[in-house]
């Protein structure tokens, strides 16, 4: 609702207010969000909130693409992954950016998007389009497949909206899970992740120069990769919660 225009923003905060009254749980995927919505929604007092992270299954690809081969990257290049909606936002053109201004990286984007033509365009325009690969959506456990091929992700938002200023996304924990540390945006949700459990690097999104930074800092690490695993079957799979989500239907 956030990117909505303003009237049609309105309506849909009528249309929340109205059936709230029959709602007995509201499930939110961070805690900003339940802040911001009982804030907007202060004299729903009969509400119970609860978090329930968007956390993948524990999942171990049983194949690894080989990803240096089958796109002729060079066996010297650190493969940075994004994954996910190719849309505008999302630090995509950041990434193809990073990829112009440096010689020892490449670039895989997996997903669709309205944007995604755009952006071929754009690394085509910067004669980078050997270095920045594009692969269509993928079924959601063969991707993992290319996840764990790679060896930096990257979850770059900028802060245009309240949604993206909030945003948690599934992306930052399935990196995790497949042994790739994080370049993630500065903004509220991701930042508690990647401090507290120290699992990559924190940048502006805007800042091409640091977004370089980073990339050099956690591609010179050796064999962190099952830390980065361990870390996220612990704190960050959805059998960590699990029983929790069970538990608000027995309430």
């Amino acid at each position: 609702a956030h990117e909505c225009k303003p009237i049609r923003r309105n309506l849909l905060t009528i249309y929340e207010k109205y059936f709230l009254k029959n709602v007995n749980k509201v499930l939110v995927t961070a805690e900003t969000d339940m802040e911001y919505l009982k804030k907007k929604y202060p004299r729903h007092s009969h509400l119970d909130w609860l978090t329930i992270f968007n956390y993948p299954a524990n999942v171990s690809p049983q194949t690894r693409r080989n990803l240096h081969h089958n796109y002729a990257i060079p066996l010297n290049n650190k493969i940075i992954l994004y994954q996910g909606i190719i849309n505008r936002s999302r630090g995509i053109g950041q990434l193809i950016k990073l990829i112009k201004q440096t010689k020892i990286y490449s670039a895989v984007i997996i997903g669709n998007g309205i944007s995604k033509k755009y952006y071929m365009k754009y690394a085509k325009s910067l004669k980078i389009s050997h270095r920045v690969h594009f692969i269509d959506k993928v079924p959601y456990l063969k991707l993992f497949e290319y996840t764990a091929a790679c060896d930096v992700g990257w979850s770059v938002i900028k802060d245009n909206t309240l949604s993206y200023k909030f945003a948690l996304p599934n992306k930052l924990f399935e990196y995790l899970l497949l042994g790739l540390p994080v370049i993630a945006s500065n903004l509220p949700n991701q930042k508690k992740i990647v401090e507290k459990y120290s699992v990559g690097e924190l940048v502006d999104g805007n800042n091409l120069n640091q977004q370089i930074q980073a990339v050099n800092k956690l591609s010179k690490q050796k064999n962190h990769k099952t830390n980065y695993q361990n870390i996220a079957k612990k704190y960050f799979t959805w059998d960590a919660q699990h029983n929790k989500f069970l538990q608000i239907f027995n309430d």
